[in-house]
């Protein structure tokens, strides 16, 4: 038989490609062990492949391959850890690069899942932290408004304060102005209230307490804007069990006359 004729036929690829027959894998073998030339030749073909596999790999940074495995792990449910199976003494080299192409396939997947979710965890992380942003504007640009509203309240020669006393030495302001129709509560002079109580606004009008909402102690700026009524006399404020206020005053303690 001539060598040369059977190397170049093309055989020795097919056969470490996985395409041979029984009888050709069994021949290329008995040729392999009987010529030199056929097995360095079968060597060459081999590395060759081999070193394509690698070229065409991507190297991962270091530990990707722990996190990977970790990840389908947790996926799955098993584990991918597990130590193959040591090569039998007639395992070929289409086994070695089967288990290398193979173990390449697991750690592209597992790294575009990981990939995939580390992106989708960062796109929340920012989502929230634009959300937190949008709110302190939205915080600023109320405060800001509250301010400016105060101030032209309070520069009006026609806005009265009204002092909302307990008796004591607490004084509450409500500011009351009859032309602009607007009045407003200093949340300065609001005394703290123990945990479980809470305190609500009230207006006079007619003899008869009108709800002006809670007192809000967290008001931008320092100011709560208070609904106006026309025939208000008076200013309260109560102290209350249920955090969002109740029809009438259960305890008055502080009240002042417009």
């Amino acid at each position: 038989m001539d060598i040369q004729s059977f190397i170049q036929s093309g055989i020795l690829e097919a056969y470490v490609a996985g395409h041979c027959t029984d009888a050709e894998r069994a021949e290329v073998e008995r040729l392999a062990n009987l010529h030199p030339e056929v097995r360095a030749e079968l060597n060459k073909i081999e590395l060759a492949l081999e070193q394509f596999a690698q070229a065409q790999g991507i190297n991962p940074r270091p530990g990707i391959k722990d996190e990977i495995l970790d990840k389908l792990e947790a996926i799955s449910g098993t584990s991918q850890k597990q130590a193959p199976p040591p090569a039998s003494a007639g395992g070929t080299t289409m086994l070695r690069l089967f288990q290398l192409l193979s173990l390449g396939a697991i750690l592209a997947c597992g790294y575009f899942l990981w990939s995939g979710q580390k992106n989708a965890d960062e796109l929340d992380k920012l989502r929230k932290e634009n959300q937190t942003i949008a709110q302190k504007l939205t915080d600023c640009d109320t405060r800001q408004q509250n301010m400016q509203q105060m101030a032209t309240l309070l520069r009006d020669t026609d806005t009265k304060a009204v002092t909302v006393t307990d008796g004591k030495n607490n004084h509450i302001t409500v500011f009351h102005n009859p032309l602009r129709k607007e009045c407003a509560l200093d949340i300065a002079g609001v005394p703290a209230r123990q945990d479980g109580k809470y305190l609500q606004a009230w207006a006079i009008v007619d003899g008869n307490p009108v709800d002006l909402g809670m007192v809000q102690m967290n008001a931008p700026a320092g100011w709560q804007p208070l609904r106006y009524f026309d025939r208000a006399t008076a200013y309260a404020i109560s102290e209350e069990d249920n955090p969002k206020g109740n029809a009438k005053p259960t305890v008055v303690i502080a009240m002042g006359n417009i």
